[in-house]
């Protein structure tokens, strides 16, 4: 990706977080640039954070590839 793309975000998107690896599904906005997010797997499951934007990476969808 380009140093000056910036990625899309949207509520209930499922994202990367970049430092754990964690997969989570972005809640609400909060902020500029900062999402509420929720972890979807693991042993904390459920737990909800606040993330900036460029922590998180945009997971592939699986129906992008045909």
């Amino acid at each position: 990706m380009s140093k000056n793309t910036r990625q899309r975000f949207y509520t209930g998107d499922v994202c990367r977080f970049l430092k754990s690896g964690n997969t989570v599904r972005l809640l609400e906005p909060h902020g500029t640039r900062e999402w509420v997010v929720e972890r979807v797997s693991g042993a904390s499951k459920g737990k909800q954070m606040i993330c900036r934007e460029s922590a998180l990476q945009q997971q592939e969808k699986a129906n992008d590839t045909q």
